[in-house]
């Protein structure tokens, strides 16, 4: 997965929860204006796919400061370690689910990893797949995303 991901979760979890995204940490520091000029840029995220917000992100950090771009390079191999510390760890729990949680979790999959779906419609359809899967299922795999 693309490092844009990290912010596309930030993006849909503020979308559907309507709340202004958490400012990511290559912000840190930066003015006011600089953290509210990059949250507006991810304000239209949701209705772009992953690969147009990442060249969104990446042409916006690199008319930034030195700083930013060396913090946002840095934040870019940071995010590569924990995404695969996450995908081992969801590897981990795929093996511990039910066969329901499983094929659930495949559908899941399929959906955040479809590189023409919006930012939007990949939110709703995660929604649209957890609501309708058993109540079973579903506490079986916000458990497991919980890190129980």
């Amino acid at each position: 997965m693309k490092v844009v991901f990290a912010l596309a979760v930030v993006v849909v979890a503020a979308v559907m929860a309507q709340e202004a995204p958490q400012t990511p940490p290559f912000l840190e520091g930066a003015s006011p204006a600089v953290v509210s000029e990059f949250n507006t840029l991810l304000a239209g995220a949701h209705g772009q796919t992953d690969a147009q917000l990442e060249g969104k992100v990446d042409a916006w950090v690199s008319k930034q400061s030195k700083d930013i771009q060396d913090k946002f390079a840095v934040f870019k191999v940071e995010y590569k370690k924990q995404q695969a510390a996450a995908e081992a760890a969801h590897a981990q729990a795929i093996s511990k689910f039910s066969p329901e949680a499983k094929a659930a979790d495949a559908r899941l999959s399929e959906v955040a990893n479809k590189h023409t779906l919006t930012v939007k419609e990949k939110g709703e359809q995660i929604e649209a797949i957890m609501a309708s899967l058993p109540e079973k299922v579903r506490n079986e795999i916000q458990k497991a995303m919980s890190g129980q």
